[in-house]
């Protein structure tokens, strides 16, 4: 079988202007071992050989924003199966190739990734102890999802690959214009020697550069406890958004609130903003809410947002801390994909973006996220990522002034 038509990079514009979401989807498929194999399998078995009478192949997806920083990945693994907000989701894990179908499949709804997504990976492995070259008719392609048309397309089990047993098939990212573009890479791989698969993708990457033709500047990115400059657009009304997303349930309604409070240089609350209507703006009307989202059913924006417009934001508005809340009698290990992210406001690109689904919040139903304060040389970010239970709290402004410096 002809392994494919592509050389290595190959570049195929995706066109998918017929489709809504501008879906397209990476498949993988495989044929079970027929008998004569599964014979020769046992029989080695028999000589305690390592081997496996089943073919398990697995996809993956590995997201880089455009400075070349890894945010993410997507596999068929329980718990990793979906990322962006339900964008990227996962078929789920095959364990054994079934038919002429794709056994596990990868759709990306394009028009709704989000900005700060510029390139994305699609690797395929052999998770049982064979190599491409065992595998019955291994194959990869990239597809519309409405009409199934490939635009790219390879068969694994070549010369290429018939003694490995991991390739980077290829990535998708995003021009200057918007548009998306595949690259064919067609890297063999011994996933033994795969130390880490961000590092190993570093040569791949499709980092975007300024207008001197030099990489642009990345965001700094906080880690927890840290200050960072705030990185923003200085144009206009200097506008960052602090954004909370979550997924919707499939037999329970999740209900997370976002607020934030605004404190002076004493340290002293000098006003709030929150999901209730009667606080969805500030007095200076610079800081204002999107409004309560009760059910988590929005897919290209934030479930609830709030903008602070930085330039002529009063004097006496020194720091800023964001808080989410589990309003529904949940703690955010029930919550299906909760997040919180801070992003200008101009280009919608995040400098944070924390999941709340970790080991620190279980059981908790609050989260304090982050602090933006207001310096002599401009303003900082700081992650400080602290959980807590919203019924042990008496008063959550005054709790909150802890977090003040």
């Amino acid at each position: 079988m002809l392994e494919t038509t592509l050389r290595k990079g190959d570049e195929i514009l995706l066109d998918i202007q017929s489709s809504a979401r501008r879906r397209v989807v990476c498949g993988l498929r495989w044929d079970p071992l027929d008998e004569s194999q599964i014979q020769v399998q046992t029989q080695d078995l028999e000589k305690g050989k390592i081997v496996s009478k089943e073919c398990d192949l697995d996809l993956l997806c590995l997201v880089f924003d455009k400075h070349g920083r890894f945010l993410s990945g997507i596999t068929g693994e329980e718990g990793y199966r979906t990322g962006d907000r339900g964008n990227i989701y996962h078929t789920g894990d095959v364990v054994d190739g079934e038919d002429y179908r794709d056994d596990e499949q990868i759709s990306l709804e394009l028009f709704n990734i989000s900005a700060n997504i510029h390139q994305i990976f699609f690797i395929a492995e052999v998770q049982s102890a064979h190599t491409f070259g065992i595998v019955p008719n291994p194959e990869i392609r990239i597809a519309n999802a409405i009409d199934d048309r490939n635009f790219a397309h390879a068969y694994l089990g070549g010369h290429l690959g018939a003694h490995k047993n991991s390739c980077v098939f290829g990535s998708i990212y995003r021009t200057q214009g918007g548009t998306w573009t595949f690259k064919y890479i067609g890297e063999y791989f011994d996933a033994a020697q795969i130390l880490d698969w961000p590092e190993t993708l570093v040569p791949f990457l499709e980092v975007k550069k300024g207008e001197d033709g030099k990489p642009a500047p990345a965001p700094p990115l906080p880690k927890k406890g840290e200050t960072v400059p705030l990185f923003y657009t200085k144009q206009a009304q200097h506008r960052i958004v602090c954004g909370l997303n979550w997924d919707p349930g499939t037999a329970e309604t999740y209900d997370l609130d976002l607020s934030c409070i605004m404190y002076n240089k004493a340290g002293e609350a000098v006003d709030g903003v929150s999901a209730q209507p009667e606080e969805n703006i500030d007095s200076s009307g610079k800081i204002y809410h999107s409004g309560d989202d009760t059910r988590g059913e929005g897919d290209r924006t934030d479930d609830e947002a709030i903008s602070v417009e930085l330039k002529d934001l009063p004097a006496n508005i020194c720091h800023i801390v964001f808080i989410a809340e589990i309003q529904s009698g949940h703690n955010f290990e029930h919550i299906t994909n909760p997040s919180m992210r801070i992003a200008d406001g101009k280009t919608n690109e995040d400098q944070l973006l924390t999941p709340l689904s970790t080991p620190d919040s279980q059981g908790k139903n609050g989260c304090v996220f982050a602090r933006i304060s207001r310096k002599e040389d401009g303003w900082t970010l700081t992650l400080i990522e602290d959980y807590f239970n919203g019924e042990d709290i008496d008063d959550i402004v005054e709790y909150m002034s802890k977090y003040i410096l």
